[in-house]
């Protein structure tokens, strides 16, 4: 007997700050959503729709982000496609807002929404057929970060033991971010190993809440308030380097945070250094060969270069300017506090 078809395809988009977006596509209908799309991913968005041959219906933003600028009012103006956020945003690029229990059409199929707040007053997740895309509510370990305003430990404590405990352990999660590459978990696993769904006493709950030392980029203001009116650029305040990405075809610019995408690369080096290795490489040749044919004495000269090749290297480190901008992407877990 042939095993049945998947519901969705899943296709993941791992951005190398950890935030993740997923191209989700319904095989029969080719229907297509997209969550949380990141600005600087929309040509690769749009890549994955159309490698698939599938027809861009809902762009979902789970929660107002203050870590990435969103790209979804970019796809709603490439594609058609409405932006869907939950029914308490303030988002006012929203074409739909959506409360618990709606269903986002996908053919004869669809995810379901439920309301989740807590990490961000107006967030929501998708569940499907044992599959759950959790945004920043629910992450591999951990939970978001808690960088729009409204956040409610309580109301994430109630959110996580309605929503997510009564799920079926096979229930597969795909988070919002991963640092570590991830793009999935389980219900289990997080059942298991992650403490905010182990721990099941309110007061102990919001004691960690209340003590979680992950910072929030001083630029999260500014990035939610950016994503409250709808971007399709960014500004040069919040992305001042070139832009990275594939757009489709006659779209304008889409500008990579700074220090993301800035080092040019020719090959297995950035541009700049290729040249140098070529000469020290040269040099060092060289000294050889005179060693061999006129000299022992002339195989200092590779020696010394490379002596200076690293004192240089070192000087040039110890004085880099020091970072003068947070960025505007998730960094990662950050240590953690009161472990059990």
């Amino acid at each position: 007997m042939a095993a049945p078809l998947p519901s969705f395809e899943i296709h993941p988009l791992l951005h190398a700050s950890g935030a993740r977006t997923y191209v989700v596509v319904e095989p029969a209908s080719r229907e297509a959503l997209v969550v949380d799309p990141i600005l600087e991913d929309v040509g690769e968005v749009l890549r994955v729709v159309g490698s698939r041959r599938a027809t861009l219906r809902w762009v979902v933003d789970t929660h107002l982000h203050g870590d990435h600028l969103s790209g979804a009012t970019w796809l709603r103006d490439k594609t058609g496609a409405e932006i869907v956020m939950g029914a308490a945003t303030d988002g006012r690029v929203a074409t739909r807002k959506v409360t618990e229990g709606d269903v986002l059409a996908l053919g004869a199929s669809g995810l379901r929404v439920r309301l989740a707040p807590g990490v961000a007053p107006d967030a929501i997740v998708l569940q499907g057929p044992d599959v759950l895309f959790t945004g920043d509510t629910l992450l591999v370990g951990t939970i978001g970060v808690r960088d729009v305003p409204g956040d409610d430990g309580t109301a994430l404590y109630d959110t996580l033991q309605r929503v997510f405990d009564p799920l079926p352990d096979e229930t597969v999660l795909h988070p919002g971010h991963d640092d570590m590459g991830r793009s999935r978990t389980t219900i289990k696993a997080e059942k298991r190993g992650n403490r905010w769904m182990r721990e099941k006493d309110r007061e102990n709950f919001l004691m960690r809440w209340t003590s979680d030392p992950r910072p929030v980029s001083k630029v999260a203001k500014d990035i939610a308030a950016a994503n409250l009116e709808g971007v399709t650029s960014a500004s040069p305040e919040l992305a001042p380097v070139a832009s990275v990405g594939t757009p489709a075809k006659g779209a304008g610019p889409v500008l990579a945070p700074q220090g993301m995408g800035a080092a040019k690369t020719g090959g297995l080096v950035p541009s700049g250094l290729a040249e140098v290795c070529v000469v020290v490489g040269a040099v060092s040749v060289a000294g050889c060969a005179l060693g061999f044919l006129v000299h022992p004495l002339l195989h200092l000269i590779p020696g010394v270069v490379g002596l200076l090749a690293i004192v240089l290297g070192m000087v040039s480190a110890s004085r880099r300017p020091k970072k003068t901008h947070d960025g505007f992407f998730y960094t990662g877990p950050q240590a953690r506090a009161l472990r059990r």
